[in-house]
């Protein structure tokens, strides 16, 4: 393994920072053929599996992701491989344990005993997730999407699970789909609002009833049609990047449902087993002081003599100095950043030849993630759905000099389109 130099990391560090807080934090590699808005199941029966048990296990302790990898032992045993950014710490072991307890357990009582489990254990996860449900629902409802000009079928194409449905929430006699998808939406928005401010605690106070129909809500929206022709609507005026995010965060809010519903009832009425291990290794957390500022970061990243610094700042330094507090006190920049690597990368490295060319990510890869594991050479391995994003906590494998640089050079060049992209815009 070759350690990367120190400036490299400063460098690809300084750059995804100021990328992602002030210029596109969704900005997408020009090797990443993934949808910014991609919502869709994994096709892959043990992708889809994984993608699903690798939710289960996240705690969000820390803020951290966490990522696993399957090995088939025989046709009853499942064994996964956990990694996150960091080392797992004692809390995060009683979950898993209390998880693969929850999975062998009786049938009968999954719901509450999941509920429970995410409450006691998941409780950081899961209430950052519903956070940006809560977040982009109220934009969305604020705005108004025209729901109205979607050209409505038959109701239960509207709303797969509608029967299911209306057994929870009243629907009146004669009510127009539209108007009860609205309501839904609505009332969806109203048990989010209920535990604003949405914190660990909140989760955690909540009863079981009122995470439950959370999820069981967030799960039937996702699969509203409503929400597809939006995105693939003509209509100019509509923001499909925006409509899409608010539809994978959604999607990923229901999973939960789909655990409850259907994964852990799965397991508890089969002979399968599960198993699971830590992987053994350091996490190769490092922390960095960064050296540029963030208009430092972004001048220096435009092609000369494109444009002269003359034309995007005013030539009076102290002037140039005030723009540059500004932008870092609205960015709340970071002069020292804790990167590691990534955790699916860990899991990859120290994949053995028995391990699906699979790797589940509870908050979907990172750009800097999908374009390694796309350079990489040999098994081809894929990973969970989710919009391409930016994380300035990556840090460079040092497995492969190749790997590596191919990673700096993308971001460096995102990084200068990004630039004169707003430049030609007059940074208006």
């Amino acid at each position: 393994m070759n350690a990367p130099s120190h400036e490299k990391q400063i460098k690809l560090s300084e750059e995804l920072q100021v990328l992602e807080v002030f210029w596109c934090p969704y900005a997408r590699f020009r090797s990443d053929v993934t949808s910014v808005t991609s919502d869709r199941v994994p096709e892959d029966r043990n992708l889809c599996l994984l993608d699903h048990l690798v939710l289960a296990f996240a705690t969000g302790n820390h803020g951290w992701t966490t990522a696993a990898t399957m090995q088939l032992e025989g046709e009853k045993i499942i064994h996964l491989t956990l990694a996150m950014n960091g080392n797992p710490s004692d809390e995060d072991r009683h979950a898993a344990t209390a998880l693969l307890e929850l999975l062998h357990g009786s049938t009968g009582q999954s719901d509450e005993a999941f509920i429970h489990y995410l409450r006691r254990y998941a409780a950081p996860h899961l209430s950052n997730v519903i956070q940006e449900v809560g977040l982009r629902l109220s934009s969305f409802l604020e705005r108004e999407f025209p729901l109205s000009e979607v050209k409505w079928t038959v109701d239960s194409d509207e709303l797969p699970g509608l029967e299911e449905v209306q057994k929870s929430y009243n629907r009146h006699e004669g009510q127009h789909i539209s108007d009860y998808v609205r309501a839904l939406f609505h009332a969806l928005h109203s048990k989010i609002q209920e535990l604003q401010p949405c914190t660990i605690q909140s989760v955690r106070n909540a009863s079981n009833d009122h995470i439950r129909s959370i999820l069981f809500l967030a799960h039937h929206l996702s699969r509203a049609r409503a929400l597809q022709t939006l995105y693939t609507s003509r209509n100019k005026d509509l923001n499909i990047v925006f409509i899409g995010l608010f539809r994978y965060r959604l999607a990923r809010l229901g999973q939960y449902h789909t655990i409850m519903s259907a994964i852990i009832p799965s397991f508890q009425n089969s002979n399968s087993k599960l198993t699971v291990e830590w992987l053994h290794d350091a996490a190769h957390m490092q922390t960095i002081r960064l050296l540029r500022k963030p208009v430092q970061i972004s001048l220096e990243a435009i092609p000369k003599p494109t444009v002269s610094i003359y034309d995007v700042l005013p030539n009076d330094e102290k002037e140039q100095e005030e723009i540059m507090v500004g932008m870092m006190e609205y960015l709340q920049w970071k002069d020292v950043v804790e990167v590691s690597v990534h955790p699916e990368i860990r899991l990859i490295l120290a994949a053995q030849s028995s391990t699906l060319p699979l790797v589940g990510v509870s908050d979907g890869p990172c750009a800097c993630c999908r374009h390694w594991i796309r350079s990489c050479k040999g098994k081809k391995w894929k990973t969970s759905h989710g919009p391409p994003h930016l994380d300035w906590t990556w840090k460079l494998p040092g497995h492969d000099r190749r790997l590596d640089d191919a990673v700096c050079k993308e971001v460096s060049s995102v990084l200068t389109s990004e630039v004169c992209i707003e430049i030609n815009r007059g940074w208006n």
